[in-house]
């Protein structure tokens, strides 16, 4: 690598961005060291029979699944029960949101544990946060990444 960096003012450069990647990597780590270990989140989460491999397939948690089925014996909805951190519930809810052709997902804070559920009343896509405080109502475009959605949960949460 240092051949690189002596050879030219293009190989210099070169050189300075990856040091500055290193030192910027490092940087984030030491931050992410400092903070305190994200808590699990108690959950229980009602999901429609259509939409439960997409939650299968983005939500990380411990815990069960409790398969509802109606009079038949046909199952109409799967409920998730268990602990989650914010993050992998909020990439599971995005996950579900684009998904969804009609409805939207309710986050109810306001009980422990908090509940997830989808409700055909709602726009296509809207995700409703119910908090402590007050009711939240979150656009399909306002948010775009889990990281967004988790603020929006924590303020919620009182957190």
């Amino acid at each position: 690598m240092r051949d690189i960096c002596r050879r030219d003012a293009l190989g210099a450069l070169v050189c300075a961005a990856l040091v500055f990647t290193a030192q910027r990597r490092a940087a984030v780590a030491s931050a992410r060291a400092a903070e305190p270990p994200e808590q699990p989140l108690a959950f229980e989460w009602r999901v429609p029979a259509s939409q439960v491999e997409i939650v299968r397939g983005n939500l990380i948690y411990e815990g069960q699944e409790q398969p509802q089925t109606d009079g038949r014996g046909i199952p109409v909805l799967v409920v998730f029960v268990g602990l989650a951190l914010l993050a992998y519930l909020a990439k599971a809810i995005l996950a579900l949101q684009r998904q969804i052709a009609y409805g939207g997902v309710v986050v109810d804070t306001r009980t422990d544990p908090v509940r997830i559920t989808h409700d055909k009343a709602l726009d296509a896509g809207v995700i409703l946060i119910v908090g402590k405080d007050g009711t939240q109502t979150i656009e399909r475009n306002e948010i775009s990444d889990p990281a967004q959605l988790i603020e929006a949960l924590g303020k919620a949460l009182g957190k």
